[in-house]
């Protein structure tokens, strides 16, 4: 029989359900039912990249942009973009010297999004990294691949241990996918390491914070770690133009000792964005996000 495919409006869900119930008895083993069914969901996707968050254009200035919207890797466990679909992306831009890539993702497969870093190191260009949004899990490598890294003040940056999802077999097999967990958190660390300078010891303890769900942190604090190298703001600091007293921010008083009024925003700016970083957390332990 052929296989099914996703009507027009059909949400992802609703097909997988009804795609595996029509393969119940072609496919009695559910795993391989669940990805027979997730492939064709992604063939019936991959001609329309509107649908996926990984965008290339080029700017009126000549640079070329590179938007990663999206979780990365495909298959059972993901339904973003693949290592070779953002390899396409970056041969229509080959020739521009600067790259901008903006990124917005929780992250993804590991094996691909090691691939995406290197891909994008490779890359004959001046790379800027804008994280738009998060950078999170694998994305959070992926990010470090830029010359630069920017972020703005309501980014979020996480770092956490490689985990193995729908993982089953015997104990030798189990043992197998320890090590190559083992082997990733090590390929990882020598990412964060090479951009941090911090010690080992001191990022495994930051991947391995809350049992191994690692790190959250609000662009100051990536900041200072040395993940990023500037946060922007679009907050406009008037150079003592206007009468003492003014409010730009509820916060920050214009002209009176500027720098130490910039620090005072800077610190409440962070202490915000830890509040929606622990909103966040709740909301992923709790399956929301």
């Amino acid at each position: 029989m052929p296989l099914p495919t996703p009507n027009k409006d059909e949400q992802q869900s609703e097909f997988i359900q009804r795609c595996e119930s029509a393969l119940s008895e072609e496919f009695p083993e559910t795993a391989q039912r669940t990805a027979v069914c997730f492939r064709q969901w992604r063939k019936a996707k991959e001609d329309d990249m509107a649908t996926k968050g990984l965008i290339a254009s080029l700017k009126p200035d000549g640079a070329g942009e590179l938007a990663i919207y999206d979780t990365i890797g495909e298959g059972m466990f993901y339904d973003g973009f693949t290592a070779k679909e953002l390899d396409d992306k970056l041969h229509e831009l080959r020739g521009v010297r600067q790259l901008d890539v903006r990124i917005n993702s929780q992250g993804g497969d590991v094996f691909q999004g090691i691939t995406v870093y290197n891909r994008l190191r490779a890359f004959p260009a001046v790379i800027r990294v804008f994280i738009d949004g998060i950078a999170a899990s694998i994305a959070s490598v992926i990010a470090l691949a830029g010359d630069e890294v920017i972020a703005y003040t309501s980014s979020s940056f996480m770092v956490h241990k490689p985990m193995a999802l729908g993982v089953s077999g015997n104990e030798d097999e189990l043992e197998s996918v320890i090590g190559q967990l083992r082997l990733i958190k090590t390929q990882m660390l020598k990412v964060y390491q090479d951009k941090t300078g911090l010690d080992t010891d001191v990022l495994e303890e930051m991947l391995s914070h809350e049992n191994g769900r690692g790190t959250w942190m609000a662009s100051y604090e990536a900041l200072d770690l040395g993940f990023i190298d500037r946060v922007e703001t679009d907050v406009a600091i008037a150079a003592c133009a206007c009468p003492e007293g003014d409010q730009l921010l509820p916060w920050l008083k214009c002209c009176k000792k500027p720098d130490e009024e910039l620090a005072r925003m800077q610190s409440e700016m962070r202490r915000i964005k830890q509040a929606g970083v622990e909103q966040n957390r709740t909301f992923i332990k709790h399956g929301v996000l």
